[in-house]
């Protein structure tokens, strides 16, 4: 579970007309603690790992949220992922990638044989369902540029992502070049941690995070 406050998403968003969109869910813990908080919003969740997916067919349910075996990323179609499995020699499901492991700075983390997984772009999930999300939620490990090069016209007014794990995998990008799309396709960073960041379209007026 991320450090996102919900608070702060009271404070700054209309329930009765949010929408959430939770991109690399995981076991949909944060899915869930928006869901609770906010109980009239539309959540919808993402997670291609085959190993959270009878956990969250079933929190899915119980919770009255959308959930897509999928990875969000550039390609529509299908694509390799790259499952996690340990971590220091512990059980470690959490870290899966479409990106390879990067040998020099994997944490301890072993991954398992890849296998392809459906995926689609953000921009083509929100046309055939007609719906934009009003805020994101995204941790892909290392994918999340990968994700917002193909947004198009279905930007959110805010993204919470996490930015630490670029250097962790072969993605051949960075932090920094992630602040540099977000800054150019018009958002503005307004809180910067050492694991995630958000950012807010430029014009859309929140409270300080």
């Amino acid at each position: 579970m991320s450090d996102l406050n919900v608070n702060w998403l009271k404070q700054n968003f209309d329930e009765s007309n949010f929408v959430f969109f939770d991109v690399g869910c995981m076991n949909m813990d944060d899915s869930i603690k928006v869901k609770q908080a906010m109980p009239k919003a539309k959540v919808y969740a993402f997670e291609c790992s085959n190993e959270w997916l009878n956990n969250n067919l079933n929190r899915a349910v119980d919770y009255g949220i959308h959930y897509f075996h999928t990875a969000v990323c550039h390609v529509d179609g299908t694509i390799p992922f790259n499952p996690s499995l340990t971590q220091n020699g512990h059980h470690h499901p959490d870290s899966g990638s479409i990106f390879v492991v990067n040998p020099n700075d994997n944490h301890g983390k072993v991954y398992g044989a890849p296998y392809e997984a459906k995926s689609v772009r953000l921009e083509t999930f929100c046309n055939r369902l007609g719906v934009v999300p009003d805020f994101v939620h995204i941790d892909v490990e290392g994918a999340e540029l990968k994700v917002f090069e193909n947004v198009g016209d279905c930007k959110p007014k805010c993204v919470w992502a996490e930015v630490v794990t670029f250097d962790h995998y072969l993605t051949g990008t960075s932090r920094n070049e992630f602040d540099q799309l977000m800054n150019r396709i018009g958002y503005n960073k307004i809180f910067d941690g050492a694991r995630d960041s958000l950012y807010c379209l430029t014009g859309f007026n929140v409270t300080p995070y």
